[in-house]
This record gives structure tokens, sequence and C-alpha cells, in this order.
């Protein structure tokens, strides 16, 4: 059965809980960087270690994917100009913001150039990521 949106503050709090069922209990900070078009997209999940390393999680996403689909359609068929890249930001007193791209991404052989931009403006030009 399809889940629709009714109030984008139910899907956004969905999201959010999505994404601390992801993380461990003892994380700073966490964030959700996805691209999506009609037919293609990524979802990446890093967050922030007590000791200041970075995990990454990319198992076990599909109901997180889900939602975040249904927030694209949401805004596709609400807005002219749907956005294609999103960054999800949560706090470990569990804050959350949001920021939406409407960039360009039609190329995604450049994805991994993305990627590692996104990675040095949001989590450091020398981030330590443990990507097991």
């Amino acid at each position: 059965m399809k889940h629709e949106i009714t109030d984008l503050d139910e899907i956004y709090t969905e999201i959010g809980q999505e994404l601390i069922n992801l993380i461990p209990d003892d994380f700073k900070e966490s964030w959700i960087r996805t691209e999506i078009s009609e037919d293609a997209w990524s979802i990446s999940i890093f967050y922030k270690k007590p000791k200041g390393t970075y995990g990454y999680i990319n198992d076990d996403i599909d109901s997180l994917e889900e939602k975040i689909k249904l927030l694209h359609s949401f805004y596709k068929d609400k807005t002219s100009e749907p956005w294609n890249s999103a960054t999800f930001h949560l706090i470990n007193t569990f804050k959350m913001s949001l920021n939406l791209g409407y960039e360009d991404i039609s190329d995604f052989g450049k994805s991994s150039e993305r990627r590692e931009t996104w990675i040095k403006n949001h989590l450091g030009e020398d981030a330590k990521i443990d990507w097991y």
C-alpha cells in the first residue's frame, strides 16, 4: 500500500526517526546526503562518533529511502521546482535541519566528485571516515 503524505511535519519526523534507528546512541551529529532524479538516487548516512571520527551507513536503509523518495514526490507535486539533492542534519539533542539543493545533477558520472565536495564542506577537509 502506498503511503501518502498529508503533513510535511509527519514525514520529517518519520525520516528523523529512521535516522535515529540506524545510528548508534552515542552519536554527536549525523547527516543524510541524498541526490535524486526521475529514475536514480543515492543516499549516504554519516555520523560523528564521540572521538571525532565518522561512521558511514549504507545498509538496511530501504525504509529511509522510501520516505525520502516520498518527500521528493510531495515536493515535486506541490512546487514548480522540485529539489534534486538534500542534506538532513541531526544533532544529538534531536534537532534536525534540512537543506535542499536545486543544482544540475544529471551527470551521475560526477556523483563521486560531488560527494567528496559534500564531505569536505560538512565533515571537514581531513575527516576520518570508517567506510565499513
